[in-house]
């Protein structure tokens, strides 16, 4: 946002409710918010998938979250893991990367300000940069390498 002229000040002051929140995007171009309304919700590949929040622990596959039964996208891009979830065993049989959960509310400390929270085929990844006290944070899925780069730097280092 902070690209689109809105500061960290404006969401922390105009991003409580649907009125405040449409001040913000309104600094976005129409081409631009039909080009993130356009986007998937998910990626896929055979050995693992990225979501934005949350998929369920109990599904298999990503498309039951459509089915007739289920709460559609809405889980995909706004429910939260707790730990217990983290800790559960997935019936999904590849592993599942996803942010919207800022990791350091979780109460995991280590050296890195704000590290990534895995368990059995999961892994969170955000570690609140869109907060500007945070970082951001990749991983690399076939050798586990995570880069981390502070809030305001230019350079992300290894950091496990």
């Amino acid at each position: 946002l902070n690209s689109y002229g809105v500061t960290f000040g404006d969401i922390q002051t105009n991003g409580n409710d649907l009125k405040r929140l449409k001040y913000i995007t309104d600094n976005i171009p129409d081409e631009h918010k039909e080009f993130y309304r356009n986007l998937p919700l998910y990626r896929e590949t055979p050995e693992f998938f990225v979501i934005h929040a949350y998929l369920p622990v109990e599904i298999e596959t990503i498309e039951e979250v459509f089915g007739p039964d289920q709460p559609g996208s809405s889980g995909l891009l706004w429910a939260r893991f707790d730990m217990s979830l983290i800790n559960t065993e997935k019936k999904w049989n590849k592993v599942g990367y996803f942010g919207h959960s800022v990791t350091s509310t979780y109460g995991i400390d280590d050296e890195y300000m704000n590290q990534i929270i895995r368990g059995p085929n999961i892994v969170l990844l955000d570690t609140g940069c869109a907060f500007g006290d945070g970082s951001l944070t990749a991983i690399c899925h076939q050798t586990g390498t995570v880069l981390n780069c502070p809030y305001g730097s230019k350079i992300a280092k290894v950091v496990q």
